[in-house]
């Protein structure tokens, strides 16, 4: 505005009149400026530290309607843009009053100077910045969303993989498992029995099994041998039976034939003949005992 108006020659009263007005409204902008930052600090130093109890108040909402007249969102909004903006801020831009600068407190500090850039804050109107103001905290959302995901798939991330560390221990892992393989045969292969020794166990269990067959043959042997001798004794027994009863019946037959007047010579060899062919028939299996009773080991 400043550069717009240029000094004239000749000035006229209403031309100093106009001069005089525009001084004093820069002047009071800049006190309105001052004061609107004055206003925003005693407002936080009345609320922290309780000084509205001292002018018998109970709370800073009630100070702030009824001794200032000033609603309670709207002492609020002051006190948030200056902690959120600070003094120095607030008093470069205090002509863009108190709604304004609310709006562009919802701005974080490091986003606050792109956005100032993007945006003519003197000329856009209250419901424009207040759009950008929305977009902006959206863009903010979604960057801040996108940051925790990756920083969240980055901590789920798997560790980088020290190969050789791995290609080591794999190995180890691998030499472990066979080396007690190795172990393990090794004591199979000690343990084995000896291919002579078996060879000799065989033989003692084939010259044992051979001795009990050779017992077992032996004894049955034995046993029909005894059954033979048996029946031949008793075979023996019943001939000396006979032969006793033959001599009998031979010396009766002899009396008979001497008492007929037979040749006595002719029937004592006729008779003797008869008896000895039947004495030789009983006693031919006699001889072949000797061989039986000869077995032995």
């Amino acid at each position: 505005m400043d550069n717009q108006i240029t000094t004239m020659q000749e000035v006229t009263p209403t031309t100093q009149k106009a001069y005089d007005t525009h001084a004093r409204i820069l002047a009071n902008g800049q006190v309105m400026a001052r004061a609107l930052v004055d206003v925003c600090h005693d407002l936080k130093t009345m609320r922290d530290e309780g000084l509205y109890t001292e002018l018998g108040y109970d709370t800073f909402e009630e100070y702030a309607e009824q001794a200032c007249g000033i609603k309670q969102r709207q002492a609020y909004s002051y006190i948030s843009a200056y902690e959120k903006l600070g003094q120095k801020y607030m008093a470069d831009h205090a002509d863009l009053g108190i709604t304004k600068l609310e709006l562009i407190a919802q701005i974080s500090s490091y986003e606050r100077e792109e956005f100032a850039a993007d945006v003519d804050l003197e000329s856009a109107t209250v419901r424009e910045l207040k759009a950008e103001v929305e977009r902006y905290k959206k863009q903010t959302e979604q960057l801040t969303f996108d940051l925790g995901q990756a920083q969240s798939e980055l901590s789920e991330a798997p560790e980088p993989v020290d190969t050789d560390a791995l290609r080591s221990s794999i190995e180890q892992e691998v030499k472990a498992k066979y080396t007690a393989k190795l172990e393990e045969l090794q004591q199979r292969a000690d343990a084995a029995p000896d291919p002579e020794a078996i060879r000799k166990e065989a033989e003692k269990e084939a010259a044992k099994e051979y001795k009990a067959k050779l017992a077992t043959a032996k004894a049955d042997a034995e046993k029909k041998t005894k059954a033979a001798v048996e029946k031949l004794e008793q075979e023996k027994a019943d001939l000396e039976r006979q032969l006793d009863s033959s001599t009998t019946k031979l010396d009766a037959a002899v009396r008979q034939a001497k008492a007929a007047g037979a040749d006595t010579d002719v029937v004592d060899t006729s008779m003797i003949c008869a008896f000895g062919l039947q004495l030789a028939h009983h006693t031919s299996m006699l001889p072949w005992l000797i061989p039986i009773n000869a077995y032995g080991p």
